[in-house]
């Protein structure tokens, strides 16, 4: 989707542009005062990201002067702008726009007129676990180790998983904090080795779901849809990606085609002292509560997944919990966060699976916004590690150099 706009007459200021497109919108209060000073900070941060990756706002024009009413952009004629929906929504809350009130999904994306139709019947489909996966708490180191000709990947001493000799998955087993089957899924692939069906069971083998993959020429999925034992739809996802292959948005349905939520993706390479990058962030927003990262997904270096962080926000928006889970989607820990009236994370405390408190982590910042400390303390209140940070990145102000001391004041890996 996107946003996008041409001039087709006299010369027009970016200003002018996105309040001509605000006035469109329930969530905007034309007797509100805007800070077009904020405003045109937020674009040029959008710019700046769009220039960092040769890419630009602007086509189809060439003079683009910058000049008064906050510092807005003149678009001259025949010029066109162009925005993503993720980058106006930035745009939009700066102006200060209720964006849940204004931009709903059915705005966000309108119905699906060709929804997916329903499939056959297969409620009395059924699988059986085989001794090896339903086998007890083994003293195995957590990968891959090969039985039978298969590739059998162990996790806190459970299989976890189930591969054939060219490592496509056939079978993922989901487990509860005991160890016990909560549910298992069996895959078929096609040839490449991408899933195009999955079958989920109970622990019992009784079928659950289905759920089919509609796959592009390059093998990435451009649709699922889940469907109830007996074949009817319960729900689907569209999917889509920039041309590196990395997912930009994520559109979730209900059967009839309506729209129930909308998520965007942005990307950020780690790097160390030396610009080396060792690692990657993945960020789902969710369009609905104005772009806020409801999950987050840290890579290292070679793109395997070794953190998933998902959020939730309390009614201002501010981060209230988050949940750690490992690479296959359990559950390892979950944080209660304390934020200060500027919305910055002031304390995290965080538990175990049996709710004990294993971790306080609470943080310093200076009068720019930048957090400037990070203690750890153990469960006691006692100071374990603290960082000082001296170095930021200039657009998020998140923390990119620092050092790390113990509770003595030691330096660590100086």
């Amino acid at each position: 989707m996107g946003f996008e706009y041409t001039v087709n007459g006299n010369d027009k200021g970016l200003s002018y542009i996105f309040l001509e497109q605000a006035k469109k919108l329930d969530g905007f209060d034309e007797s509100k005062q805007i800070d077009w000073n904020q405003v045109m900070n937020v674009f040029d941060e959008i710019q700046q990201e769009k220039q960092s990756n040769n890419e630009s706002l602007f086509s189809g024009g060439t003079d683009k002067t910058k000049k008064g009413y906050g510092s807005s952009y003149t678009i001259k004629k025949n010029d066109k702008i162009q925005l993503s929906d993720a980058d106006l929504n930035k745009i939009y809350t700066a102006m200060g726009v209720d964006l849940n009130k204004s931009k709903g999904v059915a705005n966000l994306a309108p119905k699906d007129q060709n929804p997916p139709q329903n499939g056959a019947n297969l409620s009395n489909k059924t699988a059986t676990l085989t001794d090896l996966e339903k086998a007890g708490k083994k003293d195995i180191q957590d990968g891959e180790t090969t039985i039978n000709n298969q590739i059998v990947n162990y996790y806190n001493g459970y299989v976890s998983s189930i591969s054939d000799k060219n490592n496509y998955v056939q079978r993922m087993i989901l487990r509860n904090n005991d160890g016990s089957i909560n549910s298992f899924s069996d895959y078929e692939n096609d040839v490449n080795g991408n899933p195009v069906k999955m079958y989920i069971y109970d622990n019992n083998g009784k079928l659950m779901e289905t759920r089919e993959f509609v796959n592009g020429s390059n093998g990435r999925a451009l649709r699922t849809i889940s469907r109830n034992p007996d074949g009817t739809v319960k729900d689907y996802t569209d999917w889509q990606y920039d041309s590196s292959g990395k997912t930009t948005k994520q559109t979730e349905r209900n059967a009839d085609g309506s729209a129930k939520g909308v998520y965007y993706y942005q990307y950020e390479n780690l790097k160390d002292t030396n610009g080396n990058i060792t690692g990657s962030y993945e960020y789902q927003r969710d369009a609905l509560t104005q772009g806020r990262i409801s999950r987050q997904i840290e890579r290292d270096k070679n793109g395997n997944v070794i953190g998933v962080y998902e959020y939730e926000h309390d009614i201002s928006g501010k981060k209230s919990k988050q949940v750690e889970k490992d690479a296959a989607g359990n559950i390892i820990s979950t944080s209660e966060i304390e934020n200060d009236e500027y919305g910055r994370n002031m304390k995290r405390i965080r538990k175990n699976l049996q709710g004990s408190v294993t971790g306080i982590f609470e943080s310093e910042y200076d009068s720019s916004g930048r957090r400037i400390k990070l203690i750890e303390k153990d469960a006691n209140g006692n100071v374990k590690f603290y960082t000082i940070y001296s170095e930021w990145d200039s657009n998020t102000k998140d923390p990119i150099k620092g050092q790390e001391y113990d509770a003595k004041g030691h330096k660590i890996n100086d």
